[in-house]
């Protein structure tokens, strides 16, 4: 029992903490992937004028599909230039308010609201477009962070789920070895009896191995005398 609580007290501190930073980056690599071949296709080359905006908004939207996820360019501003979620519309000029891509520094993804845009806390991964060696702008794709928790839970559940049967499992196999060492304890009775048949079994191969002494010894003199009596009378002759 205080082994099973102590796991239980260890898996439930230290699991789920664990769980979170792996989900979170394995989804964050694999969101920065997605952002940065977009930074270096799309996105690239609308700022050189090789591809339209309308294009653009119909790959993106494409991938937002497949990544179950937003997708935004952004210009070093904070202007919004294509929003995944919404219809492309050129007249509506939409800024983030406190944009700063230093926040980003020494890391490609945050977890928040964005500075305050979302309602829910949202796994953002940011890529520049980098377009003769300047930053043009930048791509960022939005994850909402609750879909990563429910994966944490699924998998947390799974984990405790295979833990309680272990715990269940090795309880009945300590359960069957204590009763089997229990009802097949030798009693202290039959422990003095064996001792008993052991030592009259001693005794009486004491008692053999002496008579068997006594009658070898006396065959050997028997013998003697009698070879000695056969050569007195052979020396008389």
């Amino acid at each position: 029992a205080i082994f099973g609580l102590f796991s239980y007290l260890l898996i439930s501190t230290y699991v789920p903490s664990f769980l979170t930073r792996y989900f979170v980056q394995e989804k964050s690599s694999s969101l920065y992937q997605e952002a940065s071949l977009i930074a270096d296709t799309y996105a690239s080359k609308l700022y050189t004028s090789e591809i339209s905006l309308d294009t653009v908004k119909t790959q993106i939207d494409t991938l937002t599909v497949f990544l179950d996820a937003d997708i935004w360019i952004l210009n070093p501003s904070g202007r919004l230039i294509l929003d995944s979620s919404r219809v492309l519309d050129i007249d509506t000029i939409q800024v983030i308010d406190n944009f700063d891509p230093s926040t980003f520094a020494g890391n490609y993804y945050i977890i928040g609201t964005f500075f305050e845009h979302f309602e829910e806390n949202m796994l953002s991964v940011i890529a520049p477009i980098i377009s003769n060696y300047e930053i043009n702008g930048y791509v960022v794709i939005h994850s909402p962070f609750s879909s990563i928790m429910d994966s944490c839970y699924s998998l947390q559940g799974t984990i405790f789920l295979c833990f309680g049967i272990l715990f269940i499992l090795s309880l009945i196999i300590l359960i069957f070895f204590t009763a089997f060492v229990f009802y097949h304890k030798p009693h202290p009775l039959s422990i003095e009896n064996d001792t008993k048949k052991t030592t009259i079994c001693k005794f009486q191969n004491r008692i053999l191995w002496s008579k068997t002494q006594q009658k070898s010894s006396l065959f050997l003199l028997l013998f003697f005398c009698h070879f000695q009596q056969n050569f007195s009378l052979c020396a008389c002759i």
